[in-house]
């Protein structure tokens, strides 16, 4: 893929270079058809995740290093900071896209997930790992499917305790 001519794509940017928009709230995009979207440059990178619908025609594209033919009925999931070459689309082309903020997304995700977990446990103590980008909007979702305790240590490390006494070895 030629990287040498390569645009950021923003959220806020689509509704002023996409023709089909239904809702945009800066956070959320939904609209008709990519051949609204001019081509800004040969590539272009997201900073968001895009979801394709094609309902008619064809669309040959080039995500990252892969090369993609979308058709009918078809749909195609693009992940935040990829790099995308539109190559052609057939005349009769229709779709419907939806762009969506990645930390928006994830909190979703995660509210979802946790709302599951919760479900099937009794009392449900949900631990947190450090290794996230975001983990306050972790711990609000779990507090608002309604887990009973959060833990947010991680390992203790050359700690050993003895079961009997419940004291440190």
């Amino acid at each position: 893929m030629n990287t040498n001519n390569i645009a950021t794509l923003n959220l806020q940017d689509i509704p002023a270079i996409a023709k089909g928009m239904k809702y945009f709230d800066g956070e959320l995009f939904f609209g008709d058809n990519i051949t609204s979207i001019p081509s800004i440059a040969s590539v272009f990178r997201v900073n968001f995740l895009v979801l394709l619908f094609c309902l008619d025609g064809e669309i040959k594209l080039r995500v990252d290093e892969k090369e993609l033919t979308v058709v009918q009925h078809d749909a195609l999931f693009v992940n935040s900071n990829s790099l995308i070459s539109i190559n052609s689309f057939s005349s009769d082309v229709s779709c419907k896209i939806v762009a969506i903020n990645s930390r928006m997304a994830l909190s979703l995700i995660n509210k979802k997930l946790v709302d599951a977990f919760i479900r099937l446990q009794e009392h449900p103590i949900i631990k947190l790992t450090p290794n996230v980008t975001d983990i306050v909007s972790i711990a609000k979702a779990c507090e608002e499917a309604g887990a009973d305790a959060l833990s947010l240590i991680n390992t203790v490390l050359a700690m050993r305790i003895d079961l009997k006494t419940k004291k440190p070895l």
